[in-house]
């Protein structure tokens, strides 16, 4: 006799047939993504975008890479539209290739500034609606580039603390943001990434900056991929190349590591910190940067004669 005691187990049948009902419905999705648009939002499959800043001149054709990563089991990457739009000036960009990427043209106007971009992913594709946010600096080769590294902004916190907190327990330090704002009104501001910041990184920060009442700008530096030491290697390898493309650039930094090794390469670095300033750096408190910006480089602050990156675009392997 069976043994009331213990749970009934469904019949082996029904499983496999509730199996290859999952199977059957992840496999038409695959094939027909369109009847997923007649599922109910709470069933439809969510989906992160992703778009990167950049930095133009005035009247160049840039490409800005645009990225669908489907959240669902199964859902496919190509084939999808999504809206883009420039300062809420819509512009057709093809549809997602077999890796969720699409790639917008987009020509700057000869007017200087900072344009807003925005991505959405609307509900007929049949995805959850999904958002995404950033922005392109057109600059000038006569105006001041400042890079403003940012973890300078939370100087007492590691990165994955500023993910972990919410954006009104991280105020910024003292007059830095004052003296950020007062700097933009004579040049172009841009935010250098930390090394070790992931994707979530660039809306969370732009949220910060927007609370705080930072100018707004393109955040640069690579995504960090594999190991931390390859991750640094390829951030630091981004950096210089900004810097080499963009003469007139200068890095706000208030890391004594990373002011070394940009002055060592021939980077003008503003270095704002207490402690010893690195040499070949300028060393500066928050309310001279407008000013320092204006002037050109102190003599013996930067080593133009040594090499940033060199012709074949490999690393510059010299100590």
């Amino acid at each position: 006799m069976p043994d009331a005691s213990r749970p009934r187990q469904p019949p082996r049948p029904i499983l496999l047939a509730l199996l290859a009902l999952v199977v059957a419905a992840l496999a038409l999705r695959h094939a027909f993504p369109w009847m997923t648009g007649i599922l109910p939002d709470d069933l439809r499959p969510g989906a992160e975008i992703r778009i990167e800043d950049r930095l133009a001149r005035p009247g160049e054709t840039i490409r800005i890479p645009i990225l669908l990563r489907p959240l669902g089991l199964g859902a496919p990457r190509a084939g999808h539209q999504m809206e883009f739009a420039v300062e809420d000036r819509p512009i057709r960009i093809p549809s997602t290739d077999d890796a969720g990427l699409a790639e917008a043209l987009w020509t700057a106007p000869e007017t200087p500034g900072v344009y807003s971009l925005r991505v959405r992913l609307s509900l007929r594709e049949g995805f959850r609606e999904a958002r995404a946010e950033g922005c392109v600096a057109v600059v000038s080769r006569e105006r001041p580039l400042l890079v403003v590294d940012a973890l300078t902004l939370f100087p007492s916190m590691t990165t994955e603390q500023f993910l972990r907190r919410p954006n009104q327990d991280i105020p910024p330090p003292g007059t830095l943001r004052s003296a950020i704002a007062a700097a933009s009104e004579t040049c172009t501001i841009a935010y250098l990434r930390p090394a070790d910041a992931s994707v979530p990184f660039s809306p969370k920060f732009s949220l910060w900056l927007r609370r705080y009442g930072f100018p707004l700008g393109p955040l640069q530096g690579a995504i960090p991929k594999g190991s931390p030491a390859n991750a640094e290697k390829a951030w630091r390898f981004d950096l210089l190349r900004l810097a080499t493309e963009w003469p007139t650039a200068a890095v706000l930094t208030a890391r004594r590591e990373e002011a070394w090794f940009l002055a060592a390469k021939g980077v003008r670095v503003l270095f704002c910190n207490h402690g010893k300033c690195p040499p070949g750096a300028e060393a500066v408190r928050p309310e001279e940067i407008p000013s320092r910006l204006s002037r050109p480089p102190a003599p013996g602050a930067t080593r133009p004669d040594d090499a940033r990156i060199p012709p074949s675009g490999q690393p510059d392997k010299r100590p």
